[in-house]
């Protein structure tokens, strides 16, 4: 079974934007980050990202593997700016008839000593 994390920054009351991890096995698969287009370019997408990255790390997770739709260009771009890539070798799938893309990022996570 799967277990994970979910992130939500608010401010003054406001969702400002969110994350989550599921755990299965040794892989983090993220998912679910959004972050209104108001609150975009403060940083918040690039540190929500940083903290599921920790996560898999504190929790030995051999690869981080975001999912997004291929036309959420803002949502792919926190991804690149980590190293993330597309991962062409994946399965393909579909998130509610959405084509579905698969990022991986090399070297992946290297588990802690």
């Amino acid at each position: 079974m799967a277990s994970g994390a979910t992130w939500v920054v608010v401010e003054e009351g406001a969702v400002c934007g969110t994350i989550s991890v599921a755990r299965n096995m040794e892989c983090a698969y993220i998912n679910g980050m959004a972050v209104p287009p108001s609150q975009r370019g403060r940083g918040l997408g690039p540190a929500l990202l940083d903290k599921s990255i920790s996560y898999a790390e504190v929790h030995n997770c051999e690869s981080d593997r975001p999912s997004t739709t291929p036309f959420l260009k803002a949502a792919i771009a926190p991804y690149r700016a980590s190293g993330f890539t597309v991962d062409h070798a994946s399965r393909k799938s579909d998130l509610h008839e959405k084509p579905l893309i698969h990022m991986t990022k090399y070297p992946p996570v290297v588990k802690g000593n």
